[in-house]
Parts: C-alpha cells; structure tokens; sequence
C-alpha cells in the first residue's frame, strides 16, 4: 500500500447519499470532486461548502486535531482558512468521521501560469501571513493536541540516504553531482533547531496556498493536517523548493519575526533533503509531468538553473 493509497471506497454517489443522510439541510446535494492530496478525498458541495472525507484510518487524528485548533488558529491570521462548522459521523456506509466547511475562494497557487500573477505580492502575502502563524501562542492552543516537529537537518537526511539507490537514477547528470554529498551523507549540516517553537503549518506548498485567479494575491491556506510546534524554517521549505531561492528571499522581507542566526542553514539544508524525498515519492506515482515538477523542485533547492 502506498502511502496515497484509500483503505475504504468512496465513490460520488455514496458521498452524496453519505452527506444528505446526516446533514438533510444540503438536499439535494449536488457535488463536485475537488483536486484532493493524499489524505483526504474533498468535494465541493452545492458551490457553497467543502467536504473532506479521510483516506485512510490514520487521518481521522489529523483531522480531529485540525477540528480542535483552527478556530483558535483563524481568529490570528488576515487569510482565510477552513472553519469547520459541519462534522459528520462514522457510519456503515463510511467508517470515518468527516467535516464539512464554508468552500474557500481561490486556485492553488502552482496553477496559474508563471508569468500571470505578481509573485512580489504573493510573497508579501505570504510572509504576512506566516508571521501571523507563528506569532500564536502555544498556550492559546487546545493543551496536548499539536505535537512537536519531527524532523530536523539530520533525520531528512538518513531518510534521504537510506533511499538514495531510488533517487540517484531520477536525477539528470548535472543535478546528481551536486546532491551526491546529500544522497551519501557527507553534507554538513546544521544543528537541530533550539530556538522557541512556533506553531508551524509544516506543509506549505503551492497546492495548499489559495490565491485570487486573476491578481495571484494570496487569499487563504488549506491543509492543516501536518500542524506541529518548532522550527519556523520549517514553513519556508515548500517555498523554497517550488519557487527558488529569491523568492524566499521577497518572502522574509515581510517576515516580521526574529531568525536565528542558522535559519538560512537549516532551510537550505532541509528544503535540499525534502526535494530529495519528493522527488522519491513522485516517482512513485508513475506520472512523467509530476516526476519532472519535482526535478524542477530539486534545481531550485540547489540553485542549479
């Protein structure tokens, strides 16, 4: 079983008659299937809400914990992001709990064209809005149901090496050059973060940033299964990965809280690694377009044109 893989069925007709049965006021539900990840298969209903029904048993926690912390988290933030207002029961026609929330306005963020939105905007946006993310309180937060990060420089980097058999041939020869000392584990790495933990959405990558269609301006964030408190880095990973090194660089320019000084270490560090692993996982998935974006995400955490 991969790790995208459902361990229940779901088609369109049993989530219309799963959703009418426990919630008759959406009658006649009229249901579209979103662009969904691993965790979660998402329908858009009657053009007013979102479902999100669970993929698999493990992602019922995650699920509860977002249903717990993002009021508190919505209330900080100048972005929208889901508030759960619908939740949905286990039954014999689906084993897990689900939620339903008010749908969100916008477009994932990698599908718009490259040239079409203003990308000095949209990393304005974003630093805004991780500033106001990790400026929460911990102590605001239900007590025990964030965990804290897992994973630091040093254990991407034994995930990376055990894989690299798999990763060295998806790697065109100007590109494993550069990521051999990744993929043996030579690099020098920084030191695990220290610093006070932040609430960080450890997730935050194109497909999880909603934007207006036509200015790219950032309008909320979506996703907040992987939630953990530590490293800030942690946040800028995806970014970095997706966009380069420069648009990082915009990014923090609105970032208004204070960095360590081996914060651009560990980004580096980490957002190298990860490229790594995503380019792993995407060729797991046998789709050519999804294994050459991940190439594409490698260059730009080696900062390799």
């Amino acid at each position: 079983m991969e790790p995208w893989d459902a361990d229940r069925e779901l088609t369109s007709e049993a989530a219309v008659a799963v959703i009418e049965g426990q919630f008759p006021e959406l009658a006649p539900v009229k249901l579209v299937r979103l662009p969904s990840g691993w965790d979660s298969d998402v329908y858009r209903v009657n053009e007013e809400w979102a479902f999100r029904f669970p993929r698999r048993q493990e992602v019922v926690a995650t699920q509860a914990k977002e249903t717990a912390v993002l009021p508190t988290i919505a209330d900080y933030l100048s972005v929208s992001i889901p508030r759960i207002e619908k939740r949905g029961r286990p039954t014999e026609d689906f084993p897990y709990p689900f939620v339903g929330y008010h749908y969100l306005p916008g477009v994932a963020a990698d599908r718009l064209p490259s040239d079409r939105p203003d990308r000095s905007a949209l990393a304005a946006d974003l630093g805004r809005a991780l500033s106001e993310l990790h400026a929460i309180p911990p102590e605001r937060l239900a007590k025990g149901v964030v965990p804290a990060a897992k994973h630091g420089p040093a254990e991407w980097q034994k995930w990376v090496t055990q894989h690299a058999e798999s990763i060295r041939p998806l790697l065109p020869p100007d590109l494993l050059a550069a990521c051999e000392p990744w993929l043996v584990g030579t690099a020098s790495l920084p030191e695990r973060y220290g610093g006070p933990a932040r609430l960080v959405h450890n997730d935050v990558c194109p497909d999880h940033l909603l934007v207006d269609a036509t200015s790219g301006k950032l309008t909320g964030l979506i996703d907040f299964g992987d939630l953990a408190l530590g490293d800030p880095a942690l946040d800028f990973v995806g970014l970095y990965c997706w966009m380069g090194a420069e648009f990082v660089t915009e990014t923090l320019e609105s970032y208004s809280l204070p960095r360590d000084d081996a914060f651009q270490d560990r980004l580096s560090a980490m957002s190298r690694l990860q490229a790594l692993d995503w380019l792993r996982a995407a060729s797991l998935q046998g789709v050519a377009e999804v294994v050459a974006k991940h190439v594409r995400w490698v260059r730009n955490a080696f900062d390799i044109a």
